[in-house]
């Protein structure tokens, strides 16, 4: 599933490669973290939310994780 990660606005980049490093640190089983540039203050995560909200845990410039599944067909002209 995917969800989407609220973030400070200008942060989204730093934010990706945080999660990038921790999921890698960690062994976390997420599919994708990605940022569109279009949309300001939103990071989308693919993955089961057991494994989200453990690449989430401490992580700046996350200000929460909406628990709501994004539905592909939304975002697919994103990527």
């Amino acid at each position: 599933m995917i969800y989407t990660i609220r973030t400070t606005t200008g942060r989204e980049d730093i934010v990706v490669d945080l999660l990038e490093s921790k999921i890698r640190a960690d062994s976390l089983d997420i599919k994708s973290v990605f940022h569109p540039a279009e949309i300001k203050g939103y990071v989308f995560i693919e993955g089961n939310l057991v494994q989200i909200h453990k690449a989430m845990l401490g992580l700046m410039h996350a200000k929460g994780l909406m628990e709501k599944p994004v539905n592909i067909e939304e975002i697919r002209h994103f990527l």
